[in-house]
């Protein structure tokens, strides 16, 4: 239990600037990965309502 404390005192809090690119990119990944998802489900919905019942 002691060691954990002394890591988590050690954890450096991170600069403004850093947060800002973290959270950037996190944003940035996030649309990426809808955007992605989006493509996939418009492919299956057009393959799914071409296909003759």
């Amino acid at each position: 239990a002691p060691l954990l404390r002394h890591w988590e005192l050690q954890v450096p809090i991170p600069p403004p600037d850093a947060m800002e690119t973290l959270v950037c990119a996190l944003g940035l990944d996030i649309g990426l990965v809808g955007f992605l998802v989006g493509i996939v489900l418009i492919i299956m919905g057009t393959y799914v309502s071409s296909v003759p019942r």
